[in-house]
């Protein structure tokens, strides 16, 4: 019985221990992502105002 229980909750920790992996990974390519997306679109903007003007 009790070895049981022990096992059971062995098993959520690893699993909760995952989704927080998850969630920090996906936060830092969200934020790796954003970065990447304002560059870009600086870069855009000067060189489209460069050839326009």
């Amino acid at each position: 019985m009790y070895k049981d229980t022990h096992t059971r909750t062995e098993k959520r920790g690893v699993v909760h221990r995952k989704e927080t992996n998850v969630n920090i990974y996906s936060k830092v390519h969200e934020r790796e992502y954003n970065r990447v997306y304002l560059t870009t679109s600086i870069a855009l903007y000067g060189w489209i105002r460069n050839v326009c003007y």
